[in-house]
């Protein structure tokens, strides 16, 4: 993989200039993922602590849907790109689960951490841009699923998960 490219107003591939990509996680999940794996629930919990701490944005790295390149990139920025006349609220809803229902999930939208949603719980949050994903990582930052959005200007926007993107 190669260096983080500065994300300018849109967000494409690399490789072949496709918008059409996957947010696999933060960068480095996979290591974290082994070592949770390897050291069992001590290591989850340690993950955990040291993920609600941190308030820097990490890399994310995605995969083109098209071309298969995995690439990383920064969260774009907030006041790059097409934006709306007035902002948009999301409405965030992690429905209850059994399946990861004793840990937090954090909630990314274009790549910028928004904070954790614990199981059965909801958080709202606003963005001017017009077009939008959110995404959502476990403890280590891997990344479950990736929902991509249109804004309508000051509208609302629900989005329901468990898991996935229902």
């Amino acid at each position: 993989m190669q260096n983080p490219p500065d994300p300018g107003d849109d967000l494409k591939c690399p490789g072949c200039a496709t918008a059409d990509f996957k947010a696999l996680g933060t960068e480095g999940f996979t290591v974290r993922k082994l070592a949770a794996a390897l050291f069992g629930f001590p290591a989850g919990i340690a993950f955990i602590k040291a993920e609600q701490k941190n308030t820097r944005d990490r890399a994310i790295v995605y995969k083109c849907s098209k071309c298969g390149k995995k690439w990383k990139a920064f969260p774009a920025r907030a006041d790059g790109g097409a934006c709306s006349e007035s902002s948009c609220t999301i409405h965030f809803i992690r429905e209850r689960g059994i399946a990861g229902g004793l840990t937090d999930q954090f909630v990314y939208l274009n790549g910028s951490k928004i904070g954790p949603v614990k199981n059965g719980e909801h958080i709202s949050f606003t963005t001017a841009k017009k077009r939008g994903f959110v995404f959502v990582t476990d403890y280590t930052g891997r990344a479950f699923d990736t929902c991509y959005f249109n804004v309508p200007a000051g509208g609302q926007i629900e989005l329901k998960f468990k898991r996935r993107f229902l």
